[in-house]
């Protein structure tokens, strides 16, 4: 069983790497950066932005940047984003296909780690995720291979000297940055 789904990963890769970024940063970046096929990058970033995790601005200069702080958002909220609610057994995500459902001391066990299981993945936000990131990064211990960077280091410089003055395009300074 597969709580945490290759799709989740990518977008909570992705979002961290988001968490340090003082520009938008474009799709095709994100899903070099982070080693995502680009199609996945695409689909897992509007099911982000549906959610309120993400925003985006279309065009040559456009990306994507967070919406909400990196505090407020929960690895319980980008799980749900990406890959729907977290279910124990499927009794309880649809009633009645259990005629058993009513009294059924398994489902009532299920029910409370469901309930633990949730109540700590909400516990942990994506800022939390983002430092452990770097911290591992900066230690050696992390898997980034484009960059040795953490995830508050932006990479905009770096990138636009690997392909050229062409990829600034790619990307625009967020409203909130310092300039």
């Amino acid at each position: 069983m597969t709580v945490i789904k290759r799709e989740t990963d990518y977008a909570v890769r992705m979002l961290a790497r988001l968490v340090g970024a003082e520009e938008l940063l474009s799709v095709t970046l994100l899903a070099e950066l982070e080693e995502v096929p680009p199609v996945f990058a695409r689909k897992i970033l509007q099911r982000l932005q549906r959610a309120g995790i993400v925003e985006s601005a279309r065009g040559p200069f456009g990306g994507y940047g967070l919406r909400r702080p990196a505090g407020e958002v929960s690895l319980l909220q980008v799980i749900e984003a990406v890959q729907g609610p977290i279910v124990m057994n499927e009794c309880f995500s649809a009633p009645g296909v259990c005629r058993r459902a009513r009294g059924c001391p398994l489902r009532e066990h299920l029910g409370r780690v469901q309930g633990e299981l949730e109540a700590r993945l909400d516990s942990v936000s994506l800022r939390e995720i983002a430092q452990a990131i770097g911290a591992a990064v900066r230690s050696g211990r992390g898997a980034r291979s484009k960059d040795r960077v953490g995830p508050r280091i932006s990479v905009s410089s770096r990138a636009s000297r690997e392909r050229g003055a062409g990829a600034r395009t790619a990307r625009v300074r967020l409203g909130r940055a310092k300039r």
